[in-house]
C-alpha cells in the first residue's frame, strides 16, 4: 500500500512543484530507485497541460535514481488511435 499523500505547499502558500512530482512519484505510482518508468506527455503545443510538468517529473524521477524515459503522444480521439511505438 502507497503511503498517504503529502501537502507540497510551502510556508508562503505557494506550492513546489519538485516536492508535488517526488510526492506523484514516490505516494501515487510507487517507484523505487533502479526502476525503469514512462512518461507520456501530450505532443508540445496541444496547451492542456503545462508542458514543464512532465519534465518536472522526468528530472525527479531521474534524482530519485529511476530510468525515465519520455514519450510525446500526439492528441488521439481513443485507445485505438494511440500510437504502436507507446
Amino acid at each position: 500500500m502507497n503511503a498517504p499523500l503529502h501537502d507540497t505547499a510551502t510556508p508562503d502558500g505557494t506550492h513546489d512543484p519538485e516536492a508535488g512530482a517526488r510526492n506523484l512519484l514516490e505516494n501515487c505510482v510507487g517507484v523505487r530507485p533502479g526502476e525503469r518508468i514512462l512518461i507520456v506527455r501530450e505532443a508540445p503545443g496541444l496547451g492542456h497541460y503545462d508542458e514543464a510538468a512532465a519534465e518536472c517529473v522526468e528530472r525527479e524521477a531521474a534524482a530519485m535514481g529511476c530510468r525515465p524515459s519520455a514519450f510525446d503522444c500526439p492528441q488521439v480521439e481513443g485507445p485505438e488511435e494511440v500510437p504502436q511505438a507507446l
